[in-house]
């Protein structure tokens, strides 16, 4: 099975703590022991990636994706010596340029990462959800390194992580079929002025809920949005987002972590488009318009009773043209 999206959420947590922030620092001796090729899976994955200096440079693999930090440390720094991480290049576009603060230490021959998610500079070494990360590397071989890349691949499937129970196979792209889901159990989380292309706070939220509760990721993360936000490029409103529970009695419903809620839902029917890829709001829209024109050209059968959503089955680390998703409205029969 290729990595979780909770694995891989966590494996991509330095991509993600790239986020915000400016750099400082002077490059001292603690760079010549830094050089070479380190492993971790201290980010509570069951994959390690691998993080590789030279000079002053940090490439990071994970599965199929890979990342090219400039490095910045000061070994002089008080009272924890620092470490700034500037994107270079990534597969995750909107990463390059930013900055991850963070400070370091060598535990023996380990080397102890924290870095800040949200563009303030860590003051100890612990993890703390949301806003910062803590790393455990240990010496590894290049040879070692690069065939942990290769392993932790993640192969061409339907998801990263198990469908919940009784849940149909994704809708193969291209096509359009109509197909039912079982009753289910999420944690939703639900935003007014809310926009197709942005949805970074709902994500961080159940993800905080999911670690914060002891839930296991599955697949696929459910997007619903008010239809004028996707007719109507830019516009804000209402919008929500789900990650899964795989069972209907798992958990228990009600209030969950910060703004986040559990809640159980009724079996629903669909019509489904697969799509493969990466998906921008233009094609949601064009997704949208295509399941629109199907149902007028089935109106003697199926009658639309919801707004549109959207189902992604894979994560960060799996390059966007890979991504598999389902663009869906919810029907009845017309009769």
């Amino acid at each position: 099975m290729s990595m979780s999206w909770l694995t891989t959420i966590r494996g991509a947590g330095l991509v993600l703590a790239a986020l915000l922030a400016t750099s400082t620092g002077a490059i001292a001796d603690d760079l010549a022991r830094m050089q070479g090729a380190w492993i971790t899976n201290s980010q509570g994955g069951s994959e390690p990636f691998t993080m590789t200096v030279k000079g002053q440079r940090l490439e990071v693999r994970g599965g199929a994706s890979s990342y090219v930090f400039a490095m910045r440390i000061d070994e002089k720094a008080r009272p924890e010596k620092t470490i700034d991480l500037k994107v270079e290049s990534s597969s995750i576009t909107s990463a390059v340029g930013r900055t991850s603060l963070g400070i370091y230490r060598f535990e023996g021959e380990s080397l102890i990462l924290c870095l800040g998610l949200q563009g303030v500079r860590p003051s100890t070494f612990d993890t703390r959800i949301l806003d910062q990360l803590r790393l455990e590397l240990w010496r590894t071989s290049a040879e070692s390194a690069a065939a942990i890349a290769k392993a932790v691949e993640p192969a061409s499937a339907d998801s990263d992580a198990p469908l919940p129970d009784g849940w149909p196979n994704a809708t193969k792209p291209g096509t359009i079929e109509v197909k039912t889901y079982p009753k289910y159990r999420s944690a939703i989380v639900r935003e007014k002025k809310a926009t197709v292309a942005r949805g970074e706070g709902m994500f961080f939220a159940l993800f905080g809920h999911i670690t914060g509760k002891g839930v296991e990721m599955t697949a696929p993360v459910v997007m619903t949005y008010e239809p004028k936000i996707v007719e109507n490029l830019g516009e804000k409103g209402e919008a929500s987002m789900e990650f899964l529970y795989q069972h209907t009695d798992q958990g228990q419903a009600g209030p969950g972590i910060g703004k986040v809620k559990v809640e159980d839902h009724p079996a629903v029917t669909v019509v489904s488009l697969g799509v493969q890829g990466d998906i921008r709001p233009e094609q949601m829209r064009a997704s949208v318009e295509r399941l629109r024109g199907w149902l007028d050209r089935h109106k003697d059968e199926w009658v639309a009773t919801g707004p549109p959503r959207r189902l992604g089955y894979h994560g960060p680390m799996t390059p966007p043209d890979r991504r598999l998703n389902e663009v869906q409205i919810p029907v009845r029969p017309a009769h």
